[in-house]
């Protein structure tokens, strides 16, 4: 149609290719959509009215505008009529039942789907629409049925078939979703490059199943690009729906604050009428994250929301999934109604969240000793189709241990480890891929209840040797230098104290999203493999060349092991919650006697604490002053200070952790002329003193910088000491950072300019972070610190604090260490020295407590 045609076949030309544009293109301006509905209104021609009225609707329904949309559908029913069209009349039902299903109107939906049945012969548009009703009315197997006949349809359109594969994408990507996967990446080669609401709809639900199937830094790759379409073009309402998909894959990668946020910014774009039934399963996943955050108020008051939306919508399947949630927080072991829940999610197709539900049933009946029903809800587990496979071994597992039959619940753990192992080697970097496998807590814990008939040698043998496996070296990294340096600036900006609030603000907000790219860039890039698998004890004994004390969480106990000549001995600690606590307690009272804010009744109380610590290992643990010693920790006691008990404190002790394995088996010595590079910061009174003392005692070798310079002599160097103050990110420990003068160094970015050699060994042989907290554990018990990743990437040995050490005292430290190392011992024995050499002056009880906690780390092999 040109311009000024006006004639009856021009019009509804004119309006088909408006029908066909704005079905490609539905985020267009709808002007000409209304210029032509005024045009065949007043020529009265109502079939072209109601083909225009239908497109205007629909644009307005894809785009989010409930009111506009909820207008023009009901003005095409009434051009419809007028002009006795069926089909557009059918049209216009479908899309009412649409919008109605988004208000949570199931029956209003329902209703205009079976009259629009009714006019016309079942077309595919018509059984996509009907697939999406029956989906969320909680029908999977009508919705997946009616789906897959419009795609088998020859006379689908092209926007039909990229809903269809999207919709059976989505219905599938929690129950198969390989399969989801498939479907979604065949929609997203068809969609139109200009359609980008649906593109982005489509990159939204391939993160989600990619997420589900375990490739994770994929999943992270199409989230990314899904934010990048955020940036470039408005997606309405839809923005709000992709908030709450990224917040689910974050809390699942444990970064709870951050998902809470983004959980929090999609319910405030939820609060429209049109978006009730998204906003029910989206405060479902806030209340998921808040539980996981330990805000279990807040996880209640959203759960009785969503189960009241629910209700209200006429949704039984997510009032079943919230009731299971409230029975938990409830802890009132009723069991019986958690499985009535999972019957009726299993009746309704949703298998996986059926067999979750199974799980917690079977985890309440043990709680209250009811073993036959724990054992039937944990074989219904089992029987579920498309059960996590993971869920499905630790049901198994569980089975056996209640039989007593270890071999077989051992076979099953190792089973689930492997493939939670399989997925964090997808990852390349550290951080990510720890976070995948933080999974492992639970099979861990499985795999040692199955060992507790075993000697105390077979039993810590099973312990090291089912670590995870090492991580080969990372792939080489995509130049960001100009994101790193505007990270820097903005972080130095935002510690210093010459900025206004509101300029703070948006520093801060500027630094976060430039924190968010860089992480984007680091952990999309995928892995290789799970690398070499860890050392027994037989094997790690003889590398050591040492004894060993290794204590970790079984059943409900710490258990500590002293290996030592061939001869392995165990002890029970206490009840695992309570040495957590003491040994929180212990570097708290440790942190306040280095400031010097403790009274003498702190003192005793952390003497006291140590001494019966101290006492408790004595039964496997010999006083051995002097004697070098690995001590391995479990997860949650990276930062433990055992330095502090007497039997250790004048041993040359080296800590490692259970949750990391070193990437080879020995590491060789240091270079006669070792390479050193000596680095200070600022705000810390004696780092001048120290960096050039440092300095001063390798001559030539130690090159001194007071930047951020450090990082082109980094890759080089065989040990490198920051003598600078550091924040760390209790949630996300490789976040945190070094302070220089010229701006922070991030972990990330020394892990990044750290060097492997020609047998894939970390190049530097120490590193030293004299005057920061960064051993501190992490916030969440399952994460790994900080410095054992340091310690398996960056360096053999890492001497770092889980508190800061008092500025004066830390030459004197370096000193030591640095004297032991150059006349042939280890950092650990340096340290050891330093210790001893205090004596019992109760004038330096400070520094006593902050050496306490001054360590140093390696990963056993």
């Amino acid at each position: 149609m040109t311009v000024g045609d006006e004639s009856p076949g021009g019009l509804l030309i004119h309006a088909h290719r408006l029908r066909e544009r704005f079905g490609e293109q539905p985020e267009l301006d709808p002007a000409e959509l209304q210029a032509t509905l005024g045009l065949a209104s007043a020529a009265a021609r109502w079939d072209v009215a109601a083909i225009v009225a239908n497109t205007l609707a629909i644009a307005h329904r894809v785009m989010a505008r409930t009111a506009e949309a909820t207008e023009a559908v009901e003005s095409a029913l009434t051009y419809a009529r007028h002009a006795a069209s069926p089909p557009e009349e059918a049209r216009a039902l479908m899309t009412r039942a649409m919008i109605r299903l988004g208000q949570g109107d199931m029956a209003g939906a329902s209703a205009d789907l079976t009259t629009a049945r009714s006019l016309v012969d079942i077309d595919p548009e018509q059984l996509v629409a009907g697939g999406v009703t029956a989906f969320h009315s909680g029908d999977l197997a009508l919705a997946e049925s009616m789906t897959r006949e419009a795609l088998s349809h020859n006379t689908i359109s092209d926007n039909a078939r990229l809903l269809a594969l999207n919709n059976l994408g989505s219905m599938l990507m929690t129950r198969q979703p390989v399969e989801a996967v498939g479907f979604i990446r065949e929609g997203l080669a068809l969609v139109s490059p200009a359609n980008t609401v649906l593109r982005a709809v489509l990159e939204c639900n391939l993160g989600v199943a990619l997420a589900e199937s375990g490739a994770v830094p994929e999943a992270l790759a199409a989230f990314d690009r899904l934010e990048e379409l955020g940036r470039a073009h408005d997606l309405g309402e839809y923005q709000a729906e992709f908030d709450m998909e990224v917040s689910g894959l974050l809390g699942r990668l444990r970064l709870l604050p951050e998902a809470r946020a983004s959980a929090a910014r999609g319910l405030n774009r939820l609060a429209g009428p049109g978006a009730a039934l998204t906003r029910a399963d989206s405060l479902v996943t806030a209340a998921r994250l808040a539980i996981a955050d330990g805000d279990l108020d807040a996880g209640r008051r959203l759960l009785s929301d969503a189960k009241a939306l629910y209700e209200a919508q006429d949704r039984p399947v997510g009032v079943a999934i919230t009731s299971v949630h409230a029975l938990i927080l409830d802890g009132s072991g009723d069991h019986a109604a958690m499985a009535g829940y999972a019957e009726q999610l299993a009746q309704s197709g949703l298998s996986r969240d059926a067999a979750w539900a199974w799980s917690q049933a079977a985890s309440a009946a043990g709680e209250g000793r009811e073993s036959a029903a724990a054992e039937d809800y944990l074989r219904r587990v089992v029987a579920s189709d498309n059960a996590d496979a993971t869920l499905k071994a630790e049901a198994l597992a569980r089975i056996a241990l209640a039989h007593s039959d270890f071999a077989t619940a051992r076979a099953h753990a190792v089973t689930a480890l492997g493939i939670i192992d399989g997925r964090a080697a997808l990852a390349d970097a550290p951080d990510l891929r720890h976070r995948i496998a933080t999974e492992r807590a639970t099979f861990e814990l499985l795999l040692r209840d199955a060992c507790v008939a075993d000697s105390a040698a077979a039993q810590l043998d099973s312990l090291l040797r089912h670590r995870p496996p090492a991580q080969q070296p990372l792939a080489p990294g995509t130049a960001v230098d100009d994101q790193r340096a505007q990270w820097r600036d903005l972080s130095r900006r935002v510690e210093s104290a010459q900025e206004d609030p509101f300029t703070l603000a948006t520093l801060g907000a500027d630094l976060a999203a430039v924190e968010r790219r860089l992480r984007a860039t680091e952990w999309t890039r995928e892995g290789g493999s799970g690398g070499r698998a860890p050392f027994g004890l037989a094997d790690l004994a003889a590398v050591a060349g040492c004894p060993l004390l290794v204590v970790a969480r079984i059943g409900r106990d710490a258990v500590a092991f002293h290996h030592d000549d061939d001869r392995t001995e165990r002890v029970v600690i206490g009840a695992w919650d309570q040495v957590l606590a003491d040994m929180g307690q212990l570097t708290r009272g440790c942190a306040r006697l280095a400031t010097g804010g403790a009274s003498d009744a702190a003192y005793a109380a952390v003497r006291s604490l140590a001494m019966d610590l101290d006492a408790t290992l004595g039964a496997i643990l010999p006083e051995e002053a002097g004697r070098e010693l690995l001590v391995v920790l479990d997860r949650g006691l990276d930062s433990a200070p055992l330095t502090g008990l007497p039997r250790i404190w004048e041993r040359a002790a080296r800590f490692a952790s259970l949750a990391v394995t070193a990437p080879v088996p020995q590491q060789p010595a240091l270079p006669a002329r070792p390479r050193v590079v000596v680095a200070e910061g600022p705000r810390l009174q004696y780092a001048a003193d120290e960096a050039a003392e440092v300095a001063q005692g390798w001559g030539d070798d130690a090159p001194l910088t007071t930047g951020t310079g450090v990082s082109e002599m980094i890759g080089e160097a065989d040990i490198a000491h920051f003598a600078a103050h550091a924040t760390l990110r209790w949630d996300n420990p490789l976040q945190s950072s070094i302070h220089l003068h010229d701006g922070p160094l991030a972990l990330t970015e020394l892990i990044r300019l750290a060097r492997v050699d020609a047998a894939d060994r970390p190049r530097m042989r120490l590193l030293y972070l004299s005057a920061c907290s960064l051993a501190s554990a992490p916030s969440d018990a399952v994460m790994v610190g900080a410095v054992p990743m340091l310690a398996e990437r960056v360096a053999a040995e890492v001497i770092a604090s889980s508190i800061p050490l008092p500025d004066e005292a830390a030459p004197a430290v370096a000193r030591a260490v640095y004297a032991a190392i150059r006349s042939g011992h280890s950092a650990a024995a340096g340290l050891a020295q330093a210790r001893a050499a205090l004596g019992e002056d109760p004038e330096r009880t400070g520094v006593r407590a902050a050496l306490t906690c001054l360590a140093a780390y390696v990963a056993a092999p």
